[in-house]
């Protein structure tokens, strides 16, 4: 599929410091929409992510109220010590990184606020790396469209509320996309394949899969065309 005359969606759920994936998604992408008002589901990555430390990897794990299902826009963060505790890791882990000085200051305005809700945090974070890595596309909130439908047909419903003729979607939602009923939508599929870059990175061997703060704190301004680059859209479904 050529880029030129498709406006194209990708969207993901606001992770807990994400991967270089869902940057890639949003460079890509003419529209990404962050799915804010969607279920709730613990454990994962809506409330952890991993930075690499002398020792290799490390959990960084925010504290929930238990969410009974809630909309992840609801979910309350339970109160305790972790963002002193999670910024004393990324200051342990990074101190030496070429780049901390760089981004250490707006991270600890961040950690250092009053957060109630989950998502508003990991947000803040979201889109401070999106400035960080330049990223200027069109942002757009779930909770700010009038949606229904589940799996294939929600994605159909994202897009063209977003006014959107193609999707961008991350590779494992092959699992559940009925690619026939995109089809009948007159909309087009690409898949996301990232083939993980090796950058310079502290603490020995290469570790793959970590935090976008990771390629940040080791790479700088150069990360945002590491992580392009990285972008490989591996299966096409075109409209007939």
């Amino acid at each position: 599929m050529e880029k030129a005359g498709k406006r194209i969606f990708a969207g993901n759920q606001p992770t807990y410091l994400p991967w270089i994936g869902i940057f890639e998604q949003m460079m890509y992408a003419d529209v990404f929409v962050v799915c804010d008002d969607f279920q709730s589901s613990f454990p994962g990555w809506l409330n952890r992510n991993k930075i690499k430390g002398p020792s290799g990897t490390l959990w960084l794990q925010i504290p929930v109220i238990r969410p009974h299902k809630l909309p992840i826009n609801r979910v309350e963060i339970a109160p305790g010590p972790w963002p002193r505790k999670h910024l004393r890791s990324i200051e342990m882990c990074y101190g030496r990184a070429p780049y901390f000085n760089l981004y250490i200051d707006r991270l600890r305005a961040i950690y250092g606020a009053e957060w109630r809700y989950m998502s508003d945090f990991t947000i803040a974070l979201i889109m401070y790396f999106r400035e960080c890595l330049g990223i200027d596309g069109e942002l757009v909130f779930s909770s700010e469209l009038d949606l229904s439908g589940t799996k294939s047909a929600l994605v159909i419903n994202l897009c063209k509320r977003t006014g959107c003729n193609a999707a961008y979607l991350a590779a494992g939602t092959r699992a559940y996309i009925d690619e026939e009923m995109f089809r009948r939508a007159e909309l087009e599929i690409e898949y996301q394949d990232i083939q993980h870059p090796t950058y310079p990175q502290q603490y020995g061997d290469f570790i793959s899969h970590m935090s976008a703060l990771d390629i940040l704190m080791n790479c700088g301004p150069d990360s945002a065309e590491i992580i392009r680059r990285s972008g490989r859209h591996s299966h096409i479904t075109q409209v007939d």
